[in-house]
This record gives structure tokens, C-alpha cells and sequence, in this order.
């Protein structure tokens, strides 16, 4: 069964066009369907439905979200300046393409960025790891982790997002793959996120393959990781900036 994720634009301008070419974008990546197989994975730790969850679109900068209770908060410029925006950062890959057809590629890849986003923060929407969270204290009890204000759960909450995001990431040309991959020009924290979320995609992919839930295997998997993480990149006071929210 396919669901129809409600999109609202709250932007100053509304554009009717963006809004519908962004709904198309999640029927054609299959967005609805990923939430729906990461809420199975996520089993008796997620708190929201897949179908409670709707889109709201504001002003702001493309590729960037939060998740507010059940709503997906998608930020997306209006179409000229998203365009612009996005040019700015691929031109040099539009070397061949005839003009004419420049600008539609590139709001393609806005869109589909956009739709990426969605599917990020809708898997946020789906968890629970707050500190008094049920999926907090399995962390804790597999782990040992102090997950002091939560920032333990919170970090392996980034790194299935960022690993379920990348399992769905579609291939937009002259682009490429949207899989997010974590960059030297990250913030540590986001970098740290990012190499969390590759470190954890063929355990998770896996684990929706099969219809598998999280279960003790996949936190004794994921504390191991994120334990070798810290030891790797982290020392005595940086701890707190990796694992802060």
C-alpha cells in the first residue's frame, strides 16, 4: 500500500509547482515505502506512524529539515533563486548539457534533495531516543553508555537516518548518487553522523531486507561501532561535541 504524504507550503510565496513536482519526486523514490519498512525496522522503538507524518515547506536553504512532532519542516528556496542556489555549486557539471536544458536538470536535483531530506527527518519522526525513551534505555542497558542528556541515543538516532537515507538514495544525473557521504568541510559532529550512518547501512539494509526489527544483535552491533568511533576520532574533551545534539 502506497501513502500520500500531505504537503503543506508555508513559504511567503507559495508556488503550486514546486509542491507538486516535490510530491511526485517522493511517489517516484518510493519515500512513503521507505518510511514504512524503516518504521518495521525501528519496531517497538518507534512512536509515530508513517502515515501521521506530513510535510510542511518554509523559506530557507535547500537540503535542510527538521522534524517537529509529526511534521517534516522542509526548507526550499523559491524555484529561481533554488535554481541559482544549486548552479552556484554544479556548473562546472552542466559542461555539455545544452542550455535549454540546464535548468531543468539542476531543479530536479533541488527536488530530489528536498525529497532526500524528507526521508531523513521522516525516520527522525518514526524514533523515540530521547533520554527516557524506550530505544534510549536498550542503548543503555546493551551498551553501558552513561547517555548523559541523551546524547548516546542520539547520535545512533543520526546514524540510522543518515543510513536509511543512504539505502534509499536515488542516482540524479549530472549529479550522480545522493547518498550522504561524509565530507572533511563537515562539522565534526555531522561528520562523525555521516560516517556512523555508512558504518551502519549494510546492517540495517539487511535488517529491512529480512523484515527484522531492532533487537539486542543490532545494538551490540552498533555500540561496538560507535565505541571504535570514539576511540578513533575522539579524545578527552571532544567527546561532548561529537555526541552533542
Amino acid at each position: 500500500m502506497r501513502l500520500n504524504i500531505h504537503i503543506v507550503d508555508l513559504r511567503k510565496v507559495k508556488d503550486e509547482s514546486q509542491q507538486f513536482a516535490l510530491f511526485e519526486r517522493l511517489r517516484s523514490d518510493k519515500v512513503d515505502v521507505a518510511l514504512v519498512k524503516a518504521h518495521t525496522f525501528l519496531g517497538e522503538f518507534a512512536s509515530n506512524n508513517p502515515e501521521d507524518l506530513y510535510i510542511e515547506i518554509v523559506d530557507g536553504n535547500i537540503g535542510e529539515g527538521t522534524i517537529k512532532g509529526k511534521v517534516i519542516e522542509l526548507q526550499l528556496p523559491q524555484r529561481e533563486q533554488a535554481i541559482a542556489d544549486m548552479r552556484r555549486f554544479i556548473e562546472v557539471r552542466l559542461v555539455g548539457i545544452p542550455e535549454n536544458e540546464k535548468n531543468r536538470r539542476v531543479e530536479e536535483i533541488v527536488i530530489a534533495l528536498t525529497a532526500s531530506t524528507a526521508l531523513h527527518e521522516g525516520v527522525h519522526g518514526l524514533l523515540d531516543s530521547r533520554p527516557d525513551s524506550k530505544f534510549a534505555s536498550g542503548l543503555e542497558k546493551v551498551s553501558g553508555f552513561s547517555n548523559e542528556g541523551g546524547r548516546d541515543s542520539t547520535l545512533l538516532d543520526e546514524g540510522i537516518a543518515y543510513a536509511i537515507q543512504g539505502i534509499y538514495a536515488p542516482d540524479v544525473e549530472p549529479l550522480g548518487s545522493l547518498v550522504p557521504v561524509a565530507k572533511d568541510t563537515d562539522e565534526e559532529s555531522v561528520r562523525q553522523r555521516k560516517v556512523l550512518g555508512e558504518k551502519l547501512r549494510k546492517i540495517i539494509k539487511m535488517y529491512i531486507d529480512a523484515g527484522k526489527s531492532i533487537d539486542i544483535n543490532f545494538f551490540e552491533k552498533a555500540t561496538r561501532i560507535m565505541g571504535e568511533m570514539i576511540r578513533k576520532y575522539v579524545s578527552g574533551d571532544m567527546v561532548g561535541k561529537l555526541l552533542k545534539r
